[in-house]
């Protein structure tokens, strides 16, 4: 009985299997490695089924015992010819997963690099997904907020940092593209960036930030799939708040220096990284060139090595000590002398060294009388000392100018004991 039970069952499981095997081939796409095996499977079930025959007391004549062989033999080969052609598939299988692994690796590895780009960056930056939640949040802006990343991550908060309420940053407005919002919070505040597409810049004043605000200037870029779908935006942010205090100061500060523009010889102003950020028409004449083109270039772009080595070294001394340096200097470009007055240009608490002021007077013609007279003086000293005939000169002070060689072997006083005193006697 157990047996019967026994053979009962694994022809039930072969008929079963031989079942789902059909319905496979429809998933496989008609495969005819698939279509084989499931054949094999229901010639199987049909040479089982031939076993319980004499269970059945049904007897079992030599024909169907031939029947069941060529059923085996046809089993066989059909098995092997399906093994055989579905081989390779779960080899490409196989290689598919040993690549999809490798993808799934350099993926990390990307996300990884990404990860220490950003946090390893010196310019705060945020990115968020396309559901405007926060995927990364730097180092460098976590000391600009004082926001940890723990406390944003995976948050749609990212606006905390910058607003007392709750409000798209220009990120989020990226992500919906939503381009037709940034004037509604970003008024005249905003551009298009001229350096990335999809990208805008915008600066504007973060009361929250510090103790008396930040400006901030931000570029927000949308990320886009391999595909070409928005998968999030990144947000870089620049502390420019010292720049703007120098703007507002120069501006403020215009009107007060705009006399002195006009009437000096020549004079500009020097910020802190030996910049042009003001000028009057009489310097401006010099270069030969409009004023936009000189403003917020470096003092180097316009003179050599050595006399920009030479003008940072004296501006520097002025940031440092808040005193104002007179200086001679000889134009390499024409070769005119001029006499140039560094002064400090403070804030308004007179704590603050914001620029440095330059004015320069040109002192070409005194130092061509300058020369000429030391060129005189030169040729009197050289007649008097060349003489024969001994002699001293004094000024109107009775002070000895000159006392020749012939006075000195006549009187046996040599020129040093007397040059400059009223011991001629």
């Amino acid at each position: 009985m157990v047996v019967e039970s026994i053979l009962i069952i694994s022809v039930f499981l072969q008929i079963v299997a031989a079942f789902l095997a059909l319905r496979l081939i429809k998933i496989t796409d008609g495969r005819t490695a698939w279509i084989l095996i499931a054949s094999g499977l229901v010639l199987m079930a049909m040479g089982r089924f031939i076993d319980i025959l004499p269970f059945l007391s049904i007897t079992i004549s030599p024909k169907i015992i031939l029947l069941n062989e060529w059923i085996s033999f046809f089993i066989s080969i059909v098995m092997v010819t399906g093994v055989a052609l579905i081989a390779p598939v779960f080899y490409a299988m196989r290689r598919s997963g040993m690549a999809l692994r490798e993808s799934e690796e350099k993926l990390k590895e990307s996300e990884q690099r990404l990860y220490n780009v950003i946090e390893g960056s010196p310019i705060p930056a945020f990115v968020i997904g396309k559901d405007h939640r926060v995927l990364y949040w730097n180092r460098a802006l976590e000391e600009l907020t004082g926001i940890k990343t723990h406390d944003v991550m995976g948050t749609t908060q990212q606006w905390r940092a910058f607003y007392s309420e709750e409000r798209p940053c220009m990120a989020d407005l990226l992500v919906d593209g939503a381009l037709g919002d940034i004037p509604r919070w970003y008024e005249r505040r905003y551009i298009k960036s001229k350096l990335i597409d999809e990208a805008y810049e915008a600066t504007d004043f973060f009361p929250a930030l510090g103790d008396e605000g930040k400006w901030l200037r931000f570029t927000a870029a949308v990320i886009r799939g391999s595909s070409g779908e928005v998968v999030g935006a990144i947000e870089t942010l620049e502390d420019v708040t010292e720049h703007k205090k120098t703007e507002m100061f120069i501006r403020e500060s215009e009107e007060k220096y705009r006399s002195l523009a006009t009437t000096a010889d020549s004079m500009y102003m020097i910020d802190k990284d030996f910049k042009y950020i003001l000028m009057n028409e009489r310097h401006l004449s010099r270069f030969g060139l409009p004023l936009e083109e000189v403003i917020g270039r470096n003092y180097g772009d316009f003179h050599s090595q050595e006399a920009t080595r030479e003008f940072v070294e004296i501006v520097e001394r002025v940031f440092k000590t808040g005193g104002s340096v007179q200086h001679e200097y000889r134009s390499k470009r024409d070769g005119r002398y001029f006499l140039r007055t560094f002064s400090p240009v403070k804030s308004a608490d007179g704590e603050v060294i914001k620029a440095v002021t330059v004015v320069s007077k040109d002192i070409t013609d005194r130092k061509q009388v300058e020369e000429k007279l030391k060129e005189s003086e030169q040729r009197l000293y050289s007649v008097i000392e060349g003489s024969p005939i001994p002699a001293f000169v004094i000024g109107k002070d009775h002070r000895v100018l000159y006392w020749n060689r012939a006075l000195e072997e006549l009187t046996g006083i040599k020129t040093h004991d007397v040059m400059g005193t009223t011991q001629q006697w």
